[in-house]
């Protein structure tokens, strides 16, 4: 073959060399282009998924408050959960209901001792007679719980531990002398008065703090 053969078959082979390599780097940049889409398309995809869990669980949070306040309001105060807790308990002859709160006591029915003796003493009026005669006829009718370690005491012990006071009051109340003059104590809700007397026991009083 001639030179100018030589120089022809170059020359025309040079155009196709070209467009081949030019046709790899146009494919390396698609590929490349593709991935960046891909990319992008992955981020926006976990951002998306992100903020549809962000909005469901604000949406969570917010049922619960509004349910959680709603149950409290339908509920009762807490202090009249006590004493339903206490009739619960089987120890309702040791309670007595009050405008502030409630009463424990072996001689906390003294109503429905009236009531009764009432009924059985028609001639007698119940309100004139002394505490201590009505609180013998409470006994020999009965009335009274005759029981204060069965009752009474663990009355005592869950109104402290469900009103939010120390295990240590249950300790100074069953320890408290007849000869000590009436004790308190309270927390940021209530308040809690006793005392021991010598006619009728422990009586311990709890009120709620306005």
């Amino acid at each position: 073959m001639n030179n100018t053969e030589e120089k022809l078959t170059n020359t025309a082979e040079e155009p196709l060399t070209n467009i081949t390599q030019n046709s790899s780097v146009d494919h390396e940049d698609n590929d490349i282009a593709a991935g960046n889409d891909e990319e992008k398309h992955k981020e926006k995809k976990k951002f998306t998924v992100k903020k549809k869990l962000a909005i469901i669980g604000a949406g969570i949070i917010a049922y619960a408050a509004i349910t959680s306040a709603y149950i409290a309001f339908l509920l009762p105060p807490k202090i009249e959960r006590v004493q339903d807790g206490i009739i619960r308990n089987a120890y309702d002859d040791t309670l007595k209901r009050t405008d502030e709160g409630f009463l424990l006591s072996q001689y906390a029915k003294t109503e429905e001792a009236k009531e009764s003796l009432e009924k059985s003493l028609g001639d007698v009026d119940i309100d004139s007679l002394d505490d201590d005669v009505l609180y013998d006829l409470m006994r020999l009718a009965n009335c009274y719980c005759h029981e204060p370690e069965e009752h009474l005491l663990p009355a005592i012990k869950y109104a402290n531990k469900e009103l939010g006071f120390d295990d240590s009051l249950y300790d100074k109340i069953v320890s408290t002398e007849t000869s000590m003059n009436p004790q308190s104590e309270k927390n940021d809700k209530y308040s809690v008065e006793w005392i021991n007397d010598t006619e009728v026991g422990l009586t311990v009083l709890y009120k709620q703090i306005d």
